[in-house]
């Protein structure tokens, strides 16, 4: 096991079972960024991990839809201005920790706040943003389809 992967470990008294956790997806943005092989290969397993959780499947691909809405928005309105840029990124930071905070309606996990918090942080320049729009289409792709399993 690499330094980003991680494990939970329930005993037979909790009735589970070695079950791997999502790899640590914010650190490996943080230290290797959207493009990297690292990062890339372990956006599947991420994704099931985080996102197969049964009868929240709905819940869970309503607000990845919503939020790649939101990402794809941002992307439109930045055009190659790196003002806009900006306030583009620090808007959808807020719109984020937003529905975050709502507990009623959120319905992502821990990881994925880091992980979308960490993807967010590293964007500096507009091609930057455009590695991160690719980098979270992926990662929605997989997200959604992860969500709709049962």
């Amino acid at each position: 096991m690499n330094a980003y992967q991680q494990t939970n470990r329930q005993g037979p008294a909790q009735g589970g079972h070695d079950r791997p956790q999502a790899p640590n997806l914010a650190a490996l943005i943080r230290d290797n960024g959207f493009k990297h092989e690292k990062t890339l290969a372990v956006v599947d397993d991420f994704a099931a991990a985080e996102f197969n959780v049964g009868r929240e499947g709905q819940k869970i691909r309503n607000q990845l839809r919503k939020l790649y809405n939101q990402v794809r928005a941002a992307e439109a309105k930045i055009g190659n201005d790196e003002q806009a840029l900006k306030f583009q990124v620090r808007l959808l930071q807020a719109q984020f920790k937003y529905n975050v905070s709502r507990k009623a309606v959120n319905a992502f996990k821990p990881d994925f706040v880091r992980a979308f918090e960490a993807s967010t942080a590293r964007i500096r320049t507009v091609e930057d943003y455009r590695d991160f729009v690719d980098f979270f289409e992926v990662l929605y792709a997989y997200g959604y389809s992860a969500s709709a399993e049962k």
